[in-house]
């Protein structure tokens, strides 16, 4: 991930300091290409101390549902994503949970963007986002009719650096995992190849104690205890 930007870096900076390039049309694309990898070389540098660094939790209240709907309803402007998905909203979640409303939006939008880029090469994509108030927790469920996961890949989606994506530098969900991990949040991840796949999040309900612990660095072997499971097929 940092060698290949650092080489198409430096093969465009030697090819302008050997006066190759001989228009302003030629010149201009070897800067584009030298600007487009810093700022890859930038964007993964940040993922990663996202990734590394201590997480203390901030002890705000947030709502869960006013949040979902302010990504989703961001989204419609990224240009990166279809427009002509799908999209369904049930955010009937009126509790409120303790944490970092910064954080939390990050690793939202993660999961979300996730959603969209799945069903990229749908003819019908479809993304359901709910948030539904439980006894005591928050349940966030985030579906799509994507590609889906296959279980080898299923099992390891929460590793840093594990990425399918051409682009990805395979921390956006490994930092996502750290900061829901943060927040006393349970996991569950189900999948079927070529039906898709949900992200189902149960957030602890605030209560009177307002101190959160820092993430647990460790992360568990055993699949169950990561709550990653088979969508059992329709």
């Amino acid at each position: 991930e940092i060698r290949n930007p650092l080489a198409s870096i430096s093969g465009s900076i030697e090819l302008l300091g050997q006066g190759g390039p001989t228009t302003p049309d030629e010149q201009k694309k070897l800067m584009n290409i030298v600007i487009r990898e810093i700022d890859r070389l930038n964007n993964m540098i940040t993922e990663f101390l996202d990734y590394v660094k201590p997480n203390q939790v901030s002890d705000e209240s947030v709502q869960l549902s006013g949040l979902l709907g302010d990504i989703c309803e961001m989204n419609k402007m990224n240009k990166n994503l279809r427009q002509d998905t799908e999209v369904t909203l049930d955010l009937s979640s009126k509790k409120i949970i303790a944490g970092s409303r910064d954080k939390l939006r990050q690793a939202l939008i993660n999961i979300i963007i996730n959603a969209h880029q799945a069903v990229t090469e749908q003819p019908h994509p479809k993304v359901k986002v709910s948030c539904i108030d439980g006894d005591k927790k928050v349940t966030v469920r985030i579906s799509d009719n994507g590609v889906g996961i296959e279980e080898a890949r299923l099992k390891k989606i929460f590793e840093p650096f594990h990425t399918t994506k051409a682009k990805g530098t395979g921390l956006g969900l490994a930092v996502t995992h750290k900061i829901l991990e943060a927040h006393n949040v349970q996991i569950f991840v189900e999948s079927q190849k070529g039906v898709g796949t949900e992200f189902i999040l149960e957030f602890p309900e605030r209560t009177e104690r307002t101190d959160l612990p820092l993430a647990q660095t460790k992360i568990p072997e055993d699949n169950l205890t990561w709550g990653i499971q088979n969508r059992k097929a329709k």
